[in-house]
């Protein structure tokens, strides 16, 4: 079993061939992929720690559940922002702060 930290200290265990990209975990109920969910936000992603190893800006794309005789079968697919997200931030920040200089 591999462990998924989230950002705000969240963990969830998850099946050991689950990757950052296509994470797949067992639940005993719908109840608690609702949990799950709850935790798929940008900001609750930025520092994800799978099995140890941290990955920054993953993006959720998608989670589905699925009955699995007693148990729930979990997916979440996610993706790393891209370079052109990353730089397009970092411009409209950029943007942001001559705009307030300008104002002065």
């Amino acid at each position: 079993m591999k462990v998924l930290v989230f950002t705000d200290g969240t963990k969830f265990n998850v099946d050991d061939e689950s990757t950052i990209t296509l994470i797949t975990m067992t639940t005993s109920n719908f109840k608690e992929v609702d949990a799950i969910k709850n935790n798929l936000t940008v900001e609750n992603m930025k520092t994800l720690t799978l099995d140890g190893t941290e990955y920054v800006e993953v993006i959720p794309e998608g989670i589905s559940a699925r009955k699995d005789g007693d148990t729930v079968k979990v997916t979440i697919q996610n993706r790393m922002k891209t370079f052109e997200e990353k730089v397009s931030e970092v411009l409209n920040e950029h943007a942001d702060a001559l705009m307030e200089l300008a104002e002065v």
